[in-house]
């Protein structure tokens, strides 16, 4: 039925296939359409319900509505504090994210100290900070650069 994390889960894979295909205005709406009922049926700290407002603030920020991607993203890294705690993946995740809105916003240091935070605290992909398109503006900048480096010494130091 419409109430089971399954069909959930399913309306939420068929929105990243639309965004995949440019379809920004109707993954939007079927994202909107899942969060009500995730809400309502799994609670707004769930997992899979902070899980689609991240999806939704990605979507926003493609649709270059930033300050609404900026203040959803912020909801979600609050909530993922909370719940997962402040070195946990999504909970980075959602700290970069957060730091790439700012970087298109030209809020060049906010984002430089977001992201000088997550690496702080673990984050370790600094392949896909450095590939990030959201970070255009701070490639050229010596401290994205050393923040980068960070990022991924994290990362080798988590290989076995």
């Amino acid at each position: 039925g419409a109430d089971h994390p399954d069909t959930m889960w399913s309306s939420v894979r068929l929105a990243w296939v639309l965004i995949e295909q440019g379809r920004q205005a109707e993954a939007e709406a079927l994202l909107q359409a899942v969060l009500e009922d995730q809400r309502r049926v799994l609670g707004a700290e769930h997992p899979e319900t902070m899980s689609s407002e991240y999806n939704l603030a990605i979507v926003l920020t493609a649709q270059d509505r930033l300050d609404d991607a900026f203040g959803l993203h912020l909801e979600v890294l609050e909530a993922r504090r909370r719940t997962l705690g402040e070195r946990h993946p999504e909970t980075l995740d959602s700290r970069c994210a957060l730091a790439g809105v700012a970087a298109l916003q030209g809020e060049r240091e906010a984002a430089l100290r977001l992201l000088d935070e997550a690496v702080q605290l673990g984050y370790s992909n600094g392949d896909s900070l450095a590939g990030d398109s959201d970070f255009v503006s701070l490639r050229d900048d010596p401290e994205f650069a050393k923040i980068v480096e960070r990022a991924a010494r994290n990362g080798e130091s988590e290989d076995p």
